[in-house]
């Protein structure tokens, strides 16, 4: 025997298919996009010279300039400096 079929289904699948298929096809394309480049940025890190750099920094437990000086450092701005402070001290 004969049966109606649902045609607001079929209608509001036929709609929104397209959608459907072009919401997967960007969220593709966005997913693939991020991942490129984050593994671009990632290989491009170098993470040891971060902590290989030397930057100067004042010594806070010597405050004259004689003590300074014979310690091997630089005394300037009334502060001793060590001019090859390294991060990981």
């Amino acid at each position: 025997m004969y049966e109606p079929q649902d045609t607001k289904k079929g209608k509001f699948y036929n709609q929104n298919l397209p959608r459907t298929i072009l919401a997967i096809i960007f969220a593709v394309i966005l997913v693939s996009c991020g991942y490129s480049t984050s593994v671009l940025l990632l290989c491009h890190l170098d993470v040891n010279s971060i902590f290989n750099k030397i930057y100067p920094t004042s010594i806070p437990n010597i405050d004259n300039q004689l003590q300074c000086e014979n310690s091997e450092r630089i005394w300037r701005y009334q502060k001793c400096w060590d001019e090859q402070h390294n991060p990981l001290f």
